[in-house]
């Protein structure tokens, strides 16, 4: 569920970028750092992340996207980055779901499959008796030795 304006954070609107990045996620500051880096180093005028960020209001990890442009000066110096942040939890939570249930239908078609092989293999092995049955009841057999 999305938050209402009531319940975000005041700091996400003009915070510094170090404040901004004490609250990105661990596991998501090598590919923030390295689109940050490409802005610095002229590499980049743009930039687009998907990351956790804590929410310190609700206590939680939120996800957030970021569209950004480069401010630069005459001489193409950084002057500043500017950009719009959304909260996208409620879609990676639904893609997470789909990730999940995606898994557990595999799973469950794996299962069933297996399950109709060996059924497969079972009506093989019927069939081969019942081909043996009948060729010797065919040669003038009783059939009795199978």
């Amino acid at each position: 569920q999305g938050l209402s304006p009531a319940e975000t954070d005041s700091s996400d609107e003009n915070v510094p970028l170090n404040v901004f990045l004490s609250e990105v996620s661990p596991e998501d500051r090598p590919s923030f750092d390295a689109q940050m880096r490409a802005i610095a180093d002229e590499a980049a005028d743009r930039l687009f992340l998907e990351f956790k960020r804590w929410h310190a209001r609700s206590g939680t990890w939120r996800w957030r996207s970021v569209y950004g442009l480069a401010i630069r000066d005459d001489a193409q110096r950084l002057l500043r980055v500017i950009g719009v942040t959304q909260d996208i939890t409620e879609r990676k939570v639904a893609e997470e779901e789909l990730r999940r249930l995606n898994l557990e239908l595999e799973n469950r078609v794996a299962d069933r499959t297996a399950e109709l092989q060996q059924r497969v293999s079972e009506v093989e092995l019927l069939n081969t008796g019942m081909v043996n049955l009948l060729e010797d009841v065919v040669r003038g057999g009783t059939g009795a030795g199978v």
